[in-house]
């Protein structure tokens, strides 16, 4: 359901005008020399750098299908990193504010009844908040709360956490299961394993060639 929203809204960003503010942007800015800095890096830009090369590029006109085929595969590159910034944004959501607190959806679907449904319900989550009572029930807002559910995870996390000490690696302290298995995984871990386990070998060659005073003493006894 969020790609499909994700898809059709790109669509109407581009029947709404977006190639024409990137016309007048590329007319401003002149030609693209790279996209990773200031507003060049924005979602909804460099997709479509194939369009503008294409437009603006060389002297002579595009055809109308270098053209059409330029803004195709910015708009199939737009929708896609739409897609993985919107699941970034979700997952975001679930995972760092949910657990702190109660979260208010509202549905943004229908964009002529933004003010109905999205904006005054939304300014009355937030009046609620600072004033310090109830979210009067609405149609339009959804509560969500997991704080409940956080907390028995933490509860749980925090029975089964101990911290841990590397002796191979002079005495480094882990905090927890997962950062000991992070550097038991590390380049400079298993590089100073490596190295005990063979100096630790050449120790053992070297006491095997050359036997203790006290093995010497119990040889010449037995002889």
């Amino acid at each position: 359901a969020l790609d499909t929203r994700v898809d059709r809204r790109v669509l109407q960003m581009v029947h709404r005008g977006l190639l024409d503010e990137l016309d007048e942007l590329r007319n401003q800015l002149g030609p693209w020399e790279t996209t990773t800095d200031g507003i060049l890096q924005a979602i909804g830009g460099k997709e479509f750098r194939e369009y503008l090369d294409a437009k603006f590029g060389s002297g002579s006109p595009p055809s109308p299908r270098t053209v059409r085929s330029s803004i195709e595969v910015g708009v199939g590159r737009l929708q896609q990193r739409t897609r993985r910034y919107a699941r970034k944004q979700t997952k975001y959501i679930e995972n760092r504010l949910l657990p702190l607190s109660a979260v208010y959806a509202v549905n943004s679907d229908d964009a002529d009844a933004w003010q109905e449904r999205v904006r005054e319900p939304a300014l009355e989550v937030v009046r609620s908040f600072l004033c310090g009572r109830a979210v009067p029930p609405s149609p339009h807002v959804e509560a969500i709360d997991r704080t409940q559910e956080r907390g028995a995870r933490t509860h749980a996390a925090l029975l089964q956490w101990r911290q841990r000490r590397c002796e191979v690696c002079g005495g480094q302290i882990l905090n927890g299961d997962a950062q000991w298995a992070a550097h038991k995984r590390s380049r400079a871990h298993r590089r100073r394993v490596k190295k005990q386990r063979e100096r630790e070998e050449r120790e053992a060659r070297h006491t095997e060639g050359h036997p203790t005073r006290s093995g010497e003493a119990r040889s010449a006894e037995d002889a």
